[in-house]
């Protein structure tokens, strides 16, 4: 494996003091309602650097996000600050799907089954698997897969999906295919990418044993808007005995609802963990006062939007227009392109 590759450390910013005051947070619950182009990474890559030079340990500080490349780069982006230092647990900056897998293969003694070396079911045999019971139960294969993918996120297991499906009277065909997916996958000792969050979260609920080992003392979540209550029972449980969590998001740019995200989770904070701070990143650094200003009016999430302005220079007023379609408003958006290149 290629080394990763550094990236040089760029000249120190200054952040504004709503920055200030989210990079300085120290102990406790926070939830961060961040608008587009607030700086939030600039403050976890920040608040993690000043936590490491406090004196806290890097083992004792998890940072997760929703896709890969976004913990690389952050990741690249502490380290171009800070000295890179290697840990003995699993810890520094990863995805849930990335913390969950390293989870499973680790406590596999604990779990009540017995797990494969590879514990991960890799997509294509997770595929062939749910294909050979989709067809053997005269069913779309693409219906299949959504279907188990949710019942698992509402943790749900098969023998429950059978009583529910016998007690409504439907869905019994249903029920049947994922209670033959799951006996597959669990004969063969893997875990799909939903099993390995549904079965983190209910260990770290039933063993306090495992719990303990899992708690870190400071944690960050970032786009938080895209947790999944499974997800936020597992951000619970590792968070309980230190009481440190800032969670970072904000419902106007949730795109994981198709796969159980649930915004107004990040929003409820305080029913989750109890006495929540609320800190704001309202400050566009991207955009125009004339953008700000007309998301002032239309953000989907009031009490963050209130609050945008930009320091930017002034720029022409937005123009708002309606298309018939998805392929017309790229077309539109291509030809104002070429129109400003003079192409």
């Amino acid at each position: 494996m290629a080394p990763r590759k550094k990236v040089a450390p760029s000249q120190p910013a200054i952040p504004n003091p709503e920055q200030e005051t989210v990079i300085k947070a120290d102990t406790g619950f926070f939830k961060v309602l961040a608008g587009p182009g607030s700086g939030k990474s600039f403050c976890l890559v920040n608040r993690y650097v000043r936590l490491v030079q406090s004196g806290v340990s890097p083992q004792d500080l998890l940072s997760l996000t929703f896709t890969n490349s976004a913990a690389k780069q952050m990741r690249d982006r502490a380290e171009a600050i800070i000295p890179v230092q290697k840990t003995d647990r699993v810890s520094g900056w990863m995805t849930f799907h990335s913390l969950a897998l390293q989870f499973c293969t680790l406590e596999r003694d604990h779990f009540p089954f017995k797990l494969a070396e590879s514990v991960l079911a890799l997509e294509p045999v997770a595929a062939k698997i749910a294909s050979d019971i989709a067809r053997k139960y005269e069913m779309d294969y693409r219906n299949l897969r959504p279907y188990i993918s949710l019942q698992k996120r509402n943790r749900v297991r098969p023998k429950d999906a059978l009583a529910l499906a016998e007690k409504s009277g439907t869905g019994e065909k249903q029920a049947l295919a994922y209670k033959m997916y799951q006996s597959r996958l669990l004969e063969a000792g893997i875990l799909d990418f939903d099993s390995l969050i549904l079965e983190m979260s209910s260990l770290l609920e039933t063993n306090l044993e495992v719990r303990k080992r899992w708690s870190y003392r400071f944690i960050q979540s970032d786009e938080s808007q895209d947790n999944s209550p499974l997800e936020w029972n597992i951000l619970r449980s590792i968070s309980a005995t230190n009481g440190n969590l800032l969670a970072v998001g904000d419902c106007g740019q949730g795109v994981y609802g198709f796969r159980g995200a649930e915004g107004q989770l990040f929003m409820d904070m305080d029913r989750i963990f109890g006495n929540v701070k609320t800190l704001y990143l309202a400050k566009n650094h991207r955009s125009t006062p004339q953008i700000t200003a007309l998301c002032k009016q239309i953000g989907p999430v009031k009490e963050l939007a209130e609050k945008f302005y930009s320091t930017n220079l002034d720029g022409p007023d937005p123009v708002i227009k309606g298309f018939a379609s998805s392929h017309h408003e790229a077309e539109f958006i291509v030809k104002e392109i070429k129109s400003s290149l003079c192409l």
